[in-house]
């Protein structure tokens, strides 16, 4: 029953409270499309024109590793956006304003946002210099529409305000000056320009004019050069500054105290030497605080500020010997290493998204929950105040606890001080009870709490087992709200602002499904044939053989397979030695056959065939590792040997072998792997916030003493230990009182001394909570709603009977194999047709619907005698019906869209001249399955028309050639029939006469 319970609430109840929420902060799906313009335009597109100037180290990186092909021509990709952007309103016919917004706010919001707007005007009427500087004014994508009867659409600009820009400049010419010394044809700032990208927007020269790096004292590549080299020496010493701070800690500091390390010191003015520098570097280039690319500008540069500052303080203070206030100053000194996740523009886009938008949607929705909280703060502290106090002798109330009692300790009396002390959560004044609801909100110590209160007789008195049942009633109308409405309000609102900061709040259905399936589609690759003509009679028998000839084999592998997973599933901790042994030598046997299995493959396709497979790779590796490690641990009875535990841990990974013989499995499989790329930027910013937060942790704390909650492992005394704390912190496990044992208060710790950290327990509760929220709050979440989002379609929607599922992934495989033996990816551009009428599904495009194809017109609608072919029964009137009207402006409609199609395959195959696998995969179902304009999001929508807008004038211009051929035939045959007239008429009058 109670796992029945524990199911219903968490898994049903709990998560019809989330849906609910959730449901009513997102946006109505018809009004998704309208608003993902407006996102697009307002983010997406001036992203892409800047992608498009510039490209970071990474990215380079990445295209030079994978060398990936580009969707895209570089040369007209910015005209390309724009005219897209064009069509798209054109053809949409949508009335949109200057002025976009991407998402109705909150009514919730509108208190604070009055408040911000009071604070903002007040600032502003203070510095309205700044407020009249265009260099200030952010970029307005503007939308005209034209009036000409010759020109009609829609144009899409980004104003960035460049002849305000120049003509404030003309009149300030010191504005762009660094230090109001430099100026921007300096030598000096040019030659800084060169190390460090602008820290704010575009470099301009002293006329307002946009100032590339191939501008700066000519260097061109050169200036790239410099600039990588730069950043890959800063990222190098970032590194060594987080691997000397995860090295160096206050342990390591206690322990060789009486000796020398100077270097440690010496290390730090070097680092913080390196940063200052680079400081210089960056101010120098562009300015401090009043320039139009200033240092400050770049929230980035701010932190890098502030760090700097907190490192020469930490510098003073080392050689001072001052280590009281060494180890704050310390402490943030981590908040450098969030420098790594510069190196990835998608990296910096998560951060900013989940940290500083995530952050600035909490003030609301905390007053909203503050609002609900309040209540029960002030009804817990009229009604438990001194209540749950207790004595360390039970038999004693609080006038009675004084002198000492005699205590037992294992086996031992120990005379022991009577202290009364109230728990770790209680409600004697308004603060301590606001912080205990807050921290059961987590549902962490909401037991400890009940049991308190229904132990509690009343103020200084004995606890009695369940006296007061009551009391119960308080906090399990706590929790009920506290889980249905404050919590689930929390993971709401920050998984609504996620999916709004990226996009996904307006995707439709339609374009989720699309989404899904393209991930489907990315995982599929073209099958290699070997040349079995070269193969020798043994080769070929064994190709035959492991390829799936007979059935036998394929069979007797499978039995094998299941018997191995058999073997896994029944084993239990009591085996008798012998069972043990029994087992390995059958662990011994599987592993063998299966191996053998996959060597046979390997001998029959070849090893470049039978490895171009990933999934492969993946299954020798695991087999071979397995049947190594068996055999090495056959020979030792000690189970806890490494080798038998690495056998242990490749023979349950045979297990995985079971994926590819079912779709869906594989289908989990293949969306997994497709969206490595959303999961792995988050992922990667969720560790560098681990580093930060357990080194900071590290440095305050490492020498804190253990208390009851704490232990030899879980403790702040390493970094490694320290990021086992925080990871069990993230799921919430008793993180409340792990932070009473680190926020230590006199006389539980000595004040001023390195030992005491009575100084810390302010920063232990700030980092704590802090911690808490950032990463069980908003990280926990956005992970768990990304996870739903790419893997929700595998059940959903795209399960349905008319969507793509793998087994037509592999009928398409299956027939490209026919085409392209040999595996090379493409093939020409007149096998199309043929490839495309070669199996059915909704990956087969083909000219002539089913019904309309002449196989299924003889069938249905033709009886031929056996007997005499030629005497044939035509069903007359079944066949007017199929070509009816409007069948035939359906038989039309299907021939023009087949005919876009081979068009859109040769556009986006001019640069290769043949049809790439791939690009033919990803583009069949936008005409047999989906409707473009349903399904594809603006940015692929944009590129989708820009395609069929050049389709359309090729066609117009194929119809223009066309019937200027039919009027140049008709002229020919008209003059030639007029000359034959002519002369016909020229033969009879030039007859003699007879008479």
């Amino acid at each position: 029953m109670i796992l029945i319970w524990f199911i219903l609430s968490n898994f049903v109840i709990l998560n019809l409270f989330i849906a609910l929420i959730a449901n009513s902060l997102e946006v109505p799906e018809e009004k998704k499309r309208e608003l993902q313009l407006g996102y697009y335009l307002k983010n997406v597109y001036p992203r892409r024109i800047k992608m498009y100037r510039t490209v970071s180290l990474i990215d380079r990186i990445k295209k030079k590793i994978f060398r990936r092909p580009s969707t895209q021509d570089s040369k007209n990709f910015k005209e390309f956006l724009i005219t897209g952007s064009a069509i798209m309103k054109a053809r949409e016919t949508e009335k949109l304003s200057n002025e976009h917004t991407v998402m109705n706010d909150q009514d919730i919001s509108t208190y604070f946002k009055s408040i911000s707007r009071f604070f903002r005007e007040n600032i502003n009427s203070k510095f309205n210099f700044v407020k009249k500087n265009p260099f200030y004014y952010n970029p307005k994508v503007i939308i005209t529409e034209s009036d000409s009867p010759f020109e009609s659409g829609i144009t899409v600009t980004i104003n960035n305000f460049h002849e305000e820009k120049s003509a404030y400049l003309r009149k300030h010419p010191r504005f762009n000056d660094s230090y109001f010394i430099f100026s921007p044809n300096n030598t000096i700032r040019r030659l800084c320009q060169l190390l460090v990208p602008s820290s704010y927007g575009e470099r301009i020269d002293s006329e307002g004019l946009s100032l590339d790096d191939s501008q700066i004292l000519d260097s061109g590549v050169f200036g790239e050069i410099c600039k990588d080299l730069f950043f890959l020496l800063s990222l190098a010493v970032t590194i060594a500054l987080l691997v000397v701070s995860c090295y160096v800690t206050p342990l390591y500091k206690l322990k060789y105290s009486n000796e020398n390390l100077n270097w440690v010191v010496y290390f730090d003015i070097g680092v913080t030497s390196f940063f200052t520098l680079e400081f210089i570097i960056k101010t120098v280039a562009d300015g401090f605080i009043y320039t139009p690319n200033a240092y400050l500008r770049n929230p980035w540069n701010v932190i890098d500020f502030i760090v700097m500052e907190y490192m020469w303080i930490d510098v003073y203070s080392s050689i001072r010997s001052d280590n009281s206030n060494a180890k704050i100053f310390r402490a943030f000194t981590a908040i450098r290493i969030f420098r790594l996740i510069t190196i990835s523009d998608k990296g910096k886009d998560t951060f900013h998204i989940l940290i500083f938008n995530g952050l600035s949607k909490l003030p609301m929705t905390a007053f909203a929950s503050f609002c609900i909280i309040f209540p029960f703060t002030v009804w817990g502290l009229h009604l438990f105040r001194g209540h749950l106090g207790v004595c360390n002798d039970n038999s004693f109330g609080y006038d009675g606890c004084t002198n000492e009692f005699s205590n037992t300790v294992f086996k031992w009396s120990i005379m022991s001080p009577r202290v009364y002390k109230e728990p770790y959560l209680y409600f004697d004044n308004f603060g301590v009870s606001l912080k205990s609801l807050y921290e059961i909100i987590s549902l962490e110590g909401w037991v400890d709490l009940l049991m308190a209160l229904v132990n509690s007789t009343g103020v200084g008195k004995i606890p009695i087992v369940n006296a007061s049942p009551g009391n119960a009633f308080f906090i399990i109308l706590f929790n009920f709200i506290s889980m249905g409405f404050i919590l689930n309000l929390f993971v709401s609102t920050i998984i609504a602002s996620h999916s709004t900061n990226t996009g996904l709040a307006f995707q439709t259905k339609d374009e989720k499904v699309w989404i899904y399936t393209k991930k489907l589609l990315s995982q599929a690759y073209p099958e290699r044939v070997p040349d079995t003509n070269n193969y020798k009679n043994f080769r070929l028998m064994i190709f035959n053989f492991v390829n799936g000839s007979n059935q036998y084999y394929n069979v007797s592998v499978n039995v094998i397979l299941y018997f191995h997973i058999s073997l896994l599933l029944s084993q239990f901790n009591n085996n008798a030695q012998e069972v043990w042994i029994v087992r390995r030598k059958l662990y011994m046997a599987t592993t063998t056959a299966l191996l053998s299995s996959a060597l046979l493959s390997l001998y029959g396709n070849g090893f470049r065939i039978y490895f171009k497979n990933k999934w492969m790779y993946f299954k020798f590796y695991i087999l071979w590792s397995a049947f190594l490690f068996t055999f090495i641990s056959s020979s030792y009875a000690d189970d806890n040997i490494s080798s038998n535990l690495a056998a242990k841990v490749f023979r349950s990974s045979i297990f995985l072998f079971i994926i590819p013989q079912f779709d869906v499995l594989s289908q989990l499989s293949d969306i997994a792997i497709a969206s490595g790329p959303y999961l792995l930027p988050l992922a990667y910013t969720w560790l560098i916030v681990f580093l930060v937060f357990a080194i900071t942790l590290n440095q305050l704390f490492g020498l804190t003493k253990l208390g009851p909650n704490t232990t030899e492992n879980l403790n702040f005394r390493t970094v490694p230990k320290a990021l086992l704390v925080l990871f069990r912190c993230s799921f919430g496990e008793r993180w409340n009182y792990i932070l009473e044992d680190i926020a230590l208060s006199y006389p539980e710790c000595t004040p001023n001394s390195i030992l005491g950290n009575c100084e810390s327990s302010v920063f232990a509760y700030i980092i704590i909570i802090l911690w808490n929220i950032i990463s069980m709050y908003i990280f926990m979440n956005i992970f768990a709603s990304i996870i739903i989002t790419h893997f929700g379609n595998v059940y959903g929607e795209s399960n349905s009977s008319d969507r793509i599922k793998k087994r037509h992934i592999r009928n398409f495989t299956k027939a490209w194999k026919k085409f392209d033996f040999y595996g090379v990816g493409y093939i020409q551009f007149g096998e199309i047709t043929p490839f495309l009428n070669s199996f059915e599904g909704p990956l087969s495009f083909k000219k002539w619907s089913s019904e309309h194809s002449i196989h299924n017109i003889v069938k249905n609608y033709m009886l031929v005698d056996p007997e005499d072919p030629y005497n044939v029964d035509i069903n007359f009137k079944g066949l007017d019906e199929l070509f009816s009207k409007p069948q035939l402006i359906k038989i039309h409609e299907r021939k023009e869209t087949y005919r876009k199609f081979l068009h859109h395959i040769k556009f986006i195959s001019e640069l290769t001249g043949k049809v790439v696998f791939a690009n033919l995969l990803n583009t069949i179902p936008l005409y047999t399955t989906f409707e473009a304009r349903k399904c594809l999001g603006i940015e692929e929508y944009v590129r989708y028309l820009f395609i069929m807008d050049k389709i359309d004038e090729i066609i117009k211009r194929e119809k223009m050639e066309l019937l200027y051929n039919k009027i140049q035939n008709w002229h020919f045959s008209k003059t030639r029939n007029s000359k034959k007239l002519e002369e016909n008429s020229n033969h009879h009058t030039n007859i003699p006469d007879s008479t």
